[in-house]
């Protein structure tokens, strides 16, 4: 706003700290004596008021010249050599927040620090705009400006370089990541803050005939069909532009019948030998005090006579089967013929495929989730 003549202007966005209020600086501070200093001890008339700042956390330094901060945005973001810490502004370009109350950041007055986070901005350099993101940036909204600390920037290995007419800061592959210009003395930072976007959904007229199916527990097409017809449930919008699925799979999945397994097997076993089936078991809760907490068993479907080989892992399973197969074919004379397991990788594994085609023992998988083609074992 442009004062009156005679008069200095008046700017809401800076604070004396001398008095502590807003709209002047020290040197112009009503409130100072006639001896030149205010309150707080301000300087003589004439000199240059630039200071720095710093409570246990959050520090920044500005030059409190009225011309200067007139001059440049409260929008804008600065590089200062003395601020300790980035600051912003603005809470809704921050991505994550974490509150931090009670905190105070001392440079135009004392302001409160309300939080800390992560911010992305939009850097131009060169004419190319792109994103860098900034970490533990402090949120203070009365602060003046947005600072971009050089110490921090130099901690993350960051190069800064100032050159004319303004400053440059360079990344560690060798590429510049932000400009800026000098302005009233201030190095005016080419970049901006992207506000936080919030996600946007678009507006459904209703749920599809699908999607109510499965609401009422996948009932049936037609039923739900006459709940809306009928007007016999309330809120019961239907989007009618998707007509209803053919099939359900879920439906398809869950009620389609089985045959049921018989109650005695019809398959005839004529000798010891023929047919031997086998179920792993394990791990126990706790180990036995050799370590083992598996066991394995093989069933002579003829006699069935189990015998069991505990194991402290599963990939013993074929070594237990060859003691058994010595044990069989040394005690009774007759070899073995058939292997019936489940899909278990005990079982289905190179190894031990290679060792039943070499002995000539025909091997026997269950359907999954069928432990009945088992029974013997189970």
């Amino acid at each position: 706003m442009i004062g009156k003549p005679g008069k200095k202007k008046f700017n809401p966005n800076i604070t004396c700290y001398g008095c502590g209020e807003k709209g002047h600086i020290s040197k112009h501070c009503p409130k100072k004596s006639k001896s030149g200093k205010g309150r707080s001890g301000g300087k003589h008339k004439g000199q240059t008021e630039a200071h720095t700042a710093a409570d246990e956390e959050f520090a920044f330094s500005g030059d409190c010249g009225d011309d200067v901060a007139l001059a440049i945005s409260p929008d804008a973001w600065l590089a200062d050599s003395a601020c300790t810490s980035h600051i912003a502004r603005d809470r809704n370009i921050f991505i994550d927040y974490t509150p931090t109350p009670g905190h105070q950041i001392s440079g135009f007055g004392k302001s409160p620090g309300l939080g800390r986070g992560t911010i992305r901005l939009e850097c131009t350099v060169d004419g190319k705009t792109s994103t860098l993101i900034l970490k533990d940036v402090v949120h203070a909204p009365d602060v003046p400006f947005n600072l971009i600390s050089i110490s921090r920037a130099l901690e993350a290995g960051i190069a800064v370089l100032f050159v004319s007419p303004g400053v440059r800061f360079r990344a560690p592959n060798k590429s510049i990541i932000m400009e800026g210009r000098v302005m009233s003395r201030l190095f005016d930072m080419n970049i901006k803050g992207v506000a936080k976007q919030d996600q946007a959904y678009p507006a459904k007229n209703g749920r599809t005939w699908d999607e109510w199916h499965r609401i009422f527990g996948h009932l049936n097409m037609g039923s739900v069909k006459m709940l809306k017809e009928k007007e016999m449930v309330l809120g019961m919008e239907v989007d009618r532009t998707v007509e209803p699925a053919a099939q359900c799979t879920a439906c398809i999945i869950a009620k389609q019948h089985v045959q049921p397994f018989p109650k005695e097997s019809q398959t005839e076993i004529k000798e010891i030998g023929d047919l031997t089936v086998s179920d792993l078991w394990g791990p126990a809760r706790t180990q036995a005090p050799g370590g083992d907490q598996y066991f394995v068993t093989f069933t002579d479907g003829k006699a069935r006579r189990t015998m069991t080989y505990f194991m402290k892992e599963k990939s013993e399973a074929l070594m237990k089967f060859k003691q058994y197969k010595s044990f069989i074919e040394t005690q009774t004379g007759r070899k073995l013929k058939k292997l019936r397991v489940d899909g278990g990788g005990e079982f289905i594994n190179k190894e031990f495929k290679k060792f039943l085609l070499d002995n000539g023992i025909q091997l026997e998988v269950t359907a999954p989730r069928s432990p009945s083609q088992n029974g013997i074992a189970k």
